[in-house]
């Protein structure tokens, strides 16, 4: 038995954004990344962070997911010049992204994933 992980990971979506016409694709954090963002995720979750603190997980989040060359603007700074319910809107599918990527496989997933991929 074996399980093909990049066949796995091809088949997430990964997070994205758009923003001013232009496509971000951002990356799956591993466990150990997204741990630190744990804490605060559930208290965004229960409406228990206020705008400050929703506005830098954005910017923490985003620098992990979102990385940019020195050169450009980090997509944080882009995203927090919007209104505050896309904002809103934003984290919860860039952390629904991330949730998903980090469910245990179902048995069908996995039994998918040890399947030839055809070329």
């Amino acid at each position: 038995m074996s399980f093909d992980a990049d066949a796995y990971l091809k088949a997430l979506t990964l997070p994205s954004l758009t923003l001013g016409g232009r496509t971000y694709t951002g990356r799956h954090l591993s466990l150990d990344e997204f741990l630190p963002f744990a804490e605060r995720v559930a208290k965004l979750g229960a409406g228990k962070l206020t705008w400050e603190e929703t506005k830098q997980l954005v910017r923490d989040y985003c620098r992990e997911a979102f990385p940019q060359p020195w050169w450009q603007r980090p997509v944080a700074e882009k995203l927090l010049k919007t209104p505050p319910a896309v904002i809103k809107k934003a984290l919860s599918d860039f952390f629904a992204c991330q949730a998903r990527a980090m469910a245990v496989p179902a048995a069908d997933d996995a039994r998918a994933a040890r399947q030839p991929q055809p070329k």
